[in-house]
């Protein structure tokens, strides 16, 4: 019987997804949640190497995972659960390469990047990273996630799709739900990490975390994705295994623990208009 495939790559991590049903892999080929939910991804034609394997069937609903290989059986494709798995095998064979995912949005501003993050919606981080883009010269870069080189220091690719959930950021973008930026080539030097609230009243405040503050949420929303703490298949009725180990797991410590020495993350709360003059004038006393 004949096999269909693709290869999706992410940060240089590469998973190959075989079917012996086209539907499935013309499925993630026609996929529009694909670009909105895999960060800086590509399809190729061939690898040397793929670092996971995905096997797609036809037949009754069954997950078995055994990293680095899965198979996966449902009655018919579900654009959803294909493409979270194939992201869940990118987060681990990412890590492995040294890079990291993080639920943020982020923005260029004076060639330096700012990574907005938080373990809840609502923040404003969405909404401070494209006024940055739209209002104050800088560059919006991603939204949803951003992909880190943390021993570089360096964003390395994000999904540059924006989704508009709040009704004033869908009435200033035309009424779409959706916007997407123009992407940008090449890495960023990281700045800082601001974890914002926006609030339209109130005087502006500042707090910068200290080293064991930030060391402590950075390992913890760094290590939600490997572990699979949101992820359940077939109408979210099915858990999965965590990919992580305890070697992986280590690794990761290690390297946030020595980051978050030398990276500042402030904590800032007041109207948009100033927390963003204030990243500005953070940003320019760094490139001074």
């Amino acid at each position: 019987m004949k096999k269909y495939q693709i290869i999706i790559e992410s940060a240089g991590s590469k998973i190959l997804i075989r079917s012996d049903n086209k539907i499935f892999i013309d499925g993630i080929k026609k996929s529009s949640f694909l670009p909105r939910y895999i960060p800086g991804f590509s399809i190729i034609e061939k690898a040397k190497k793929n670092d996971c394997i995905l096997d797609l069937k036809k037949g009754k609903k069954s997950f078995f995972l055994n990293y680095p290989r899965a198979i996966y059986s449902n009655s018919k494709y579900d654009d959803k659960d294909t493409i979270s798995l194939i992201e869940f095998f990118l987060e681990r064979a990412r890590e492995d390469r040294g890079t990291y995912c993080i639920h943020s949005s982020s923005a260029i501003v004076e060639k330096k990047g700012v990574v907005f993050w938080g373990g809840w919606s609502g923040m404003g981080k969405t909404r401070l990273a494209l006024a940055l883009g739209e209002k104050y010269g800088a560059d919006t870069y991603s939204d949803e996630k951003t992909l880190l080189d943390l021993k570089k220091n360096l964003i390395v690719g994000g999904i540059n799709t924006a989704y508009l959930s709040k009704s004033s950021l869908i009435d200033s973008h035309e009424g779409r739900s959706f916007h997407e930026f123009s992407k940008l080539e090449g890495n960023f030097s990281i700045g800082f990490f601001v974890s914002p609230q926006i609030e339209e009243t109130g005087e502006l405040f500042v707090e910068k975390w200290d080293n064991n503050k930030f060391d402590w949420h950075l390992y913890e929303e760094l290590s939600r994705k490997i572990r699979g703490t949101s992820r359940r298949f077939f109408s979210n009725t099915t858990p999965v295994d965590s990919l992580d180990s305890s070697a992986t797991a280590q690794k990761r410590s290690n390297i946030i623990k020595r980051y978050t020495k030398i990276t500042p993350c402030f904590y800032m709360r007041g109207r948009e208009e100033d927390i963003c003059n204030k990243i500005v004038e953070l940003l320019r006393g760094l490139n001074s």
